[in-house]
């Protein structure tokens, strides 16, 4: 949502188009939220529980899946 935000997401995105197609890609996949991490080093999707984040994940092999609080 919009509190969902990184100020360096413009210019890094500006320079990287791949990193805003992987979070367009995750929205796009159903994520609640997408963010790039600091700058640029990661795109995080926000997913309802561990099952839809299981599910989101399970579209990039390579991706990690870190389960919050419960």
């Amino acid at each position: 949502g919009p509190l969902l935000f990184n100020d360096l997401e413009p210019p890094v995105f500006a320079r990287h188009p791949e990193l805003a197609e992987a979070k367009a890609a995750l929205l796009e996949a159903g994520a609640l939220g997408a963010v790039m991490s600091g700058s640029g080093s990661s795109v995080a999707g926000l997913a309802r529980d561990q099952g839809h984040a299981g599910s989101l994940a399970g579209r990039w092999p390579s991706a990690r899946v870190v389960a919050g609080p419960r």
